[in-house]
């Protein structure tokens, strides 16, 4: 278990294979697993990056099936220990199913367990704007039963 798995807050981002993530800040890379799920091979993976003393983040790819083990470090262009910059691209994601996604959370650092929502990181006007996209997909696909895309935060 990673430093950051202590909590189940943060945003599920529906994708489909082919999808490319960028670091959200500059940071170093503090963990990048292959097989995180359940046991079972290729089901997910993960990168966890540290941005300041205080903060990290962490892109866990959950992606509802199998993909072999060098196909996912083939889409991990990040290694532990890499420095990386605002906006640069780290991973891609791979999947076999159409319920996949992608987990993102932003971390404190150095307090276990907290989690913070990655809306509470955006303006008010784009955090509403998000919350307004959750509900409209929430009410026409009636996919979660959960009334705001993040329970503890208040946009």
């Amino acid at each position: 278990m990673s430093q950051y798995d202590q909590g189940d807050n943060g945003l599920d981002i529906g994708m489909t294979t082919g999808g490319r993530f960028f670091s959200i800040g500059d940071g170093v890379v503090t963990v990048v697993e292959l097989n995180t799920g359940q046991g079972l091979p290729g089901t997910n993976y993960r990168v966890q990056m540290e941005h300041t003393a205080t903060l990290g983040s962490e892109y866990h790819f959950e992606i509802d099936g199998t993909v072999f083990d060098q196909d996912q470090r083939d889409n991990v262009f990040v290694a532990v220990g890499d420095n990386v910059s605002v906006g640069q691209h780290i991973a891609n994601f791979l999947s076999q199913d159409d319920d996949a996604h992608v987990h993102f959370g932003i971390y404190q650092l150095g307090e276990a367990g907290v989690v913070r929502c990655p809306v509470d990181y955006f303006s008010p006007e784009v955090a509403t704007q998000l919350e307004n996209l959750y509900d409209d997909l929430v009410n026409v696909e009636k996919r979660s039963s959960q009334p705001d895309l993040c329970p503890e935060s208040s946009p």
